[in-house]
């Protein structure tokens, strides 16, 4: 057995994916920011706060994720595993409750199979031996 194999295509993938969510809840914390007034007098709801909180979870959730995975801490794949799930399950709860705009459904198949596929792809990857040998898990051991 390989003593550190080398980061996987999957692992490069995973880690893209999780930059991307990341920098889009940054983008959207700061837009949230600067359209602040804007949104208060629209009467966007859920408010501001709760648009920037939204930003920030996910920003900081996939930095960290990507930030372990990238490290070969061995607690990334279950912190990833548990993220990806919360975040989705926010997007669906935020989606299917909060989204108040009559259109917010229209494509919702399309978001499914996306959400879907992402979760799928995210488990599959690290359940495979050699992510597993990666993070230096043993094997037979707890």
């Amino acid at each position: 057995m390989e003593l550190n194999p080398e980061r996987t295509l999957e692992l490069w993938l995973l880690t893209f994916s999780l930059l991307v969510v990341s920098l889009l809840g940054w983008l959207r914390l700061k837009l949230v920011i600067d359209a602040w007034q804007f949104l208060q007098q629209a009467g966007v709801q859920p408010g501001p706060p709760y648009q920037a909180l939204l930003g920030a979870v996910w920003g900081l959730g996939g930095l960290i994720c990507a930030g372990g995975l990238l490290a070969r801490r061995r607690w990334a794949p279950l912190v990833i595993r548990l993220t990806v799930l919360f975040l989705v399950g926010w997007y669906w709860l935020d989606t299917l409750v909060f989204t108040r705009a009559p259109d917010a459904l229209t494509n919702w198949p399309y978001q499914l199979v996306l959400t879907l596929t992402w979760v799928g792809f995210t488990f599959g990857v690290l359940a495979l031996d050699r992510q597993k040998r990666y993070f230096g898990v043993r094997y037979g051991s707890r």
